[in-house]
């Protein structure tokens, strides 16, 4: 898939076709800079809970230092709060971020519309710098 493609796929009128691209685009490769730049724009506006569900998978596939500004959108996302499974993929994918980046933990409290997920990055903060199972 060239990064062309990806791009147009991204504004697809299909939830389920911008979902699998993003899931393709994390799989074997990094996303590019341009694209990852669409993931922080799709997290910020996208209406579809399923490619926000997406997102915060693809997330944890990418190094800790790419994913604050997606985590941004997702984070704002205030309807997700209720929601079973949104929340806690939103905190799988930012755990590493709070534990190593406090800057961007406090810019995360900042976005976080969702109580759990301020109490988590809260938590995560105060218990210091120690090491996670996953990174």
């Amino acid at each position: 898939m060239t990064e062309e493609i990806a791009l147009d796929l991204l504004q697809d009128a299909g939830e389920y076709v911008r979902a699998w691209t993003i899931q393709c685009l994390v799989e074997n490769q990094k996303p590019s800079p341009a694209l990852l730049e669409q993931f922080s724009a799709l997290a910020r506006r996208d209406v579809s809970p399923v490619v926000r569900l997406y997102l915060a998978s693809a997330l944890q596939r990418l190094p800790v230092g790419l994913r604050s500004p997606v985590l941004e959108g997702l984070f704002a996302h205030a309807e997700d709060a209720n929601d079973h499974n949104l929340p806690l993929m939103y905190w799988y994918a930012a755990e590493p971020v709070a534990g190593q980046e406090a800057t961007k933990a406090v810019a995360l409290l900042a976005k976080a519309k969702m109580p759990m997920l301020r109490e988590f990055v809260t938590r995560r903060m105060a218990s210091g710098n120690k090491p996670t199972a996953a990174r």
